[in-house]
């Protein structure tokens, strides 16, 4: 079966209809990076797919990491080594093919006389780092003296300060990434439905059946599959229960917390590596345009059905991290903009029996586990971001090695190592701001900058109509044409989907987007994706949902 070269509002509604009549190859569950990176591999190598999501694209874990495309420098103590190749392989790989979603990024690691890792070691282990990648790095390391060190990060600790090494990692938008995944998904085939939710799963003759319910009408419907992922990150345990009653518990969720606070209260120019005070763990400030956010919190979270949320005691950890680093800095509760939490998908040593056992969170593994049963469920999870194109051709492996025992099928080997995300194709930059410069300066090279070469749709969007360069209230440079574009080609279909995911505003506009809801809601409206009244209402819980954070983050801190 064919499927349509883009999310519309007609072809969501219409697929549910399609989706129920089809026996597909192969249906994903779960529309994080790993779900949408498979969907993707196993669409590219011949099979029919359907990808379900209970929310949005990328709602879950995929739009609240670090945001790094990285090899983790820190796992070079563990002696990772594996796993440290494996990510700067990737990080390589994802450069190629989406060079506006992997953007090279200068980290700064200080050295200070007494504590380790001293500056020797630390130039040890960047060079180390280097080797694995077969120097395919985004930057030259070098070591920096104390003043090179203060110069990249203004108001720095200087006391005892004996230099810093400098490296380069990569920058992402993570829900982005997942989205243009899940693009290129769709238009290579797959059938991709975000709010539907699976409520139950159980094996049948053909495969296995779901039953399916409608985020927005509560109505229910069935799909089937020869075979089905399960790629729901850290809610697998549930979904793996029923299909699978008899499974141990996998995983071991940990939550991470991360502050964003405006650029000239910590205005570093490189990423900066700092280690906690308490703990001694690795946390992240790291430059994001107009802000700089911190990050992240590592700590046990058994109950992933419940909304991580930030409390007082993570801000306080950061802040306190941040603030011995920076003592002139005086970081406190009103500098914090906006905050994002978000679960990992850890996967629990096999031998654990207690999840709120006193294990340090940061020594569970990040390597992924996959697990076939009955050649008609597969299980998939852990992993980092980074590592997401090699963890979804392991699993498509398995997957398609199945459906070859089972059914006598046969499928393409894996391409996706050199296939460009859709951004990723078609004329640099430069040559874009060049052919467009009739359109706002600023907005095209952000557009640029956000969308890659998929920045042409939107304007020749906005060049067919010129209303749509109307700004967006609070979000300058964004313009009306964002929210059609976003509405029309991305599948934003909320008011959150938009100024969360697709754009960012929430966490970096003044207001996090409380002028601009309004419109959103009016374009929604407008093209036909929601009602008036469910308009009106998803405006105003995107106010309350901005009272209520600010309100509890005051009370906690």
């Amino acid at each position: 079966m064919g499927a349509p070269s883009r999310f519309s509002i007609v072809d969501s509604n219409s697929l549910h209809t399609i989706a129920s009549r089809q026996l597909f190859d192969l249906v994903v569950v779960g529309g994080g990076i790993t779900g949408a990176g498979v969907a993707r591999d196993a669409v590219l190598r011949g099979m029919t797919v359907l990808l379900l999501e209970r929310g949005d694209i990328a709602q879950g874990t995929s739009s609240r990491s670090s945001r790094l495309i990285h090899g983790g420098l820190r796992y070079l103590e563990k002696l990772k080594l594996g796993l440290v190749h494996e990510s700067v392989s990737e990080r390589w790989h994802l450069m190629k093919a989406a060079p506006h979603l992997a953007r090279p990024l200068p980290f700064l690691f200080p050295a200070y006389e007494g504590q380790s890792p001293g500056l020797a070691t630390l130039n040890a282990g960047t060079l180390v780092y280097s080797m694995l990648s077969a120097f395919r790095t985004p930057g030259s390391r070098s070591t920096l003296s104390p003043s090179q060190a203060q110069t990249r990060a203004p108001g720095l600790r200087g006391m005892a300060l004996t230099g810093g090494a400098r490296y380069f990692d990569c920058a992402t938008d993570d829900a982005r990434l997942t989205l243009e995944v899940t693009l290129d998904a769709v238009q290579s085939g797959a059938v991709v439905l975000p709010c539907n939710e699976v409520v139950d799963i159980a094996a049948d003759g053909a495969g296995a059946a779901l039953q399916i319910r409608h985020a927005s009408s509560g109505t229910t419907w069935t799909a089937r599959g020869r075979l089905v992922v399960l790629a729901l990150g850290p809610w697998t345990d549930g979904l793996l229960g029923k299909a699978v009653p008899s499974t141990p518990r996998w995983l071991r969720p940990t939550k991470g917390v991360h502050l964003v606070v405006r650029r000239d209260r910590l205005p570093i120019l490189d990423a900066l590596v700092m280690k906690t005070q308490p703990d001694h763990r690795v946390i992240f400030a790291i430059p994001w345009g107009t802000h700089t956010y911190v990050g992240t919190t590592d700590t046990d979270y058994p109950n992933p059905a419940a909304e991580p949320t930030v409390e007082a005691a993570d801000a306080r950890y950061l802040l306190d991290c941040v603030n011995h680093y920076f003592p002139d800095a005086h970081l406190g509760v009103g500098d914090v903009v906006s905050v994002w939490a978000g679960l990992r998908p850890l996967v629990a040593p096999e031998d654990e029996v207690d999840p709120t056992a006193p294990v340090n969170p940061s020594d569970v593994s990040r390597e992924e586990k996959i697990e076939l049963y009955d050649d008609r469920f597969l299980a998939v999870a852990g992993g980092k971001l980074t590592t997401w194109r090699l963890m979804a051709e392991r699993v498509t492996d398995r997957a398609a090695g199945a459906l070859e025992r089972r059914c006598d099928l046969r499928f393409r080997p894996c391409s996706t190592q050199t296939r460009p995300l859709p951004g990723g194709t078609g004329s640099d930059p430069a040559a874009l701001t060049a052919e467009f410069n009739d359109l706002p300066a600023d907005w095209v090279t952000a557009s640029v900058d956000r969308l890659g070469s998929r920045a042409v749709q939107l304007f020749d969007m906005a060049r067919e109509d010129r209303s749509l360069l109307e700004p967006l209230p609070g979000t300058a440079p964004l313009r009306l044409a964002d929210v059609h574009f976003s509405v029309l080609h991305e599948h934003a279909s909320t008011v959150e989907d938009l100024l969360t995911r697709r754009t960012q505003v929430y966490y970096k506009a003044d207001d996090q987007g409380a002028a601009a809801a309004p419109v959103v809601a009016e374009v929604l409206r407008s093209l036909g994706a929601v009602p008036a009244e469910r308009a009106s209402a998803m405006v105003t819980a995107y106010l309350d949902g901005l009272r209520e954070w600010k309100a509890r983050l005051s009370q906690a801190l």
